[in-house]
């Protein structure tokens, strides 16, 4: 059974991921893209970690962004 968190997570990686990854390239270039998808992942994933051990952000596609 997944916390709230690794589901918070799962869909953020479905549906903000994208939109992180659009802004992303549009900051840094799309010649960057492997390294922003690296670095979206990570945020994810660092998102998951902390939201497990801590409780939820109050907003999480801010925190993500952020």
């Amino acid at each position: 059974m997944s916390s709230p968190a690794d589901q918070l997570v799962e869909h953020f990686f479905r549906h903000e991921s994208a939109s992180l990854i659009a802004v992303l390239i549009r900051a840094f270039g799309i010649r960057r893209s492997e390294q922003i998808e690296d670095v979206v992942q990570a945020a994810m994933l660092e998102g998951m970690t902390v939201w497990k051990h801590h409780s939820l952000s109050d907003n999480p596609a801010g925190w993500i962004h952020q």
